[in-house]
């Protein structure tokens, strides 16, 4: 016997006016916060991809010009790298959207190792990037980050000082 869900078998399921507006009211608060943090967290992902994607595509332009290799991967990976803040926008609204019934009963591909390797290389990538960034600023710099910045600073120094001891 097979375990279904009623979830899983919402097509046959008519929601009431009252059903629909109270599961359209959930859809739109769970968007608008979505949406928030990502317009946030997506920022602070995207300008170290941006930062590491020109640097990586201007040392491929010269390999590809001494090489005379083809533009076409490197075209991509800078595409990809530009969209990556607005796609994570359209992701969202598909997500709490969903356009196609279709979607909704589909198959989640299982989480595969390569996957969570590649994220927690980016989560590191942004974290360094980052605090060096801060680190670099000029201490006379004020801004919202000053406090963050004055923390990162002691802390390295407190590091450094502990390693020469």
């Amino acid at each position: 016997m097979e375990n279904v869900s009623i979830l899983e078998e919402d097509e046959e399921l008519d929601h009431g006016p009252i059903s629909r507006l109270f599961i359209g009211v959930i859809s739109l608060t769970v968007f608008v916060v979505t949406t928030l943090l990502w317009s946030v967290i997506g920022f602070f992902f995207w300008i170290p991809l941006l930062a590491r994607s020109v640097a990586v595509f201007s040392g491929m332009i010269l390999f590809c010009a001494l090489t005379n290799a083809s533009t076409k991967a490197v075209y991509r990976q800078l595409t990809t790298a530009c969209s990556f803040y607005i796609d994570g926008f359209a992701l969202i609204r598909g997500a709490v959207q969903r356009t196609r019934r279709s979607d909704r009963h589909a198959e989640a591909s299982p989480l595969q190792l390569a996957s969570v390797t590649h994220f927690l290389c980016e989560c590191v990538w942004t974290l360094v990037f980052w605090t060096t960034l801060l680190l670099m600023l000029p201490k006379w710099m004020t801004s919202p980050i000053a406090p963050w910045l004055d923390f990162v600073r002691d802390a390295w120094k407190l590091i450094h000082s502990g390693a020469r001891m």
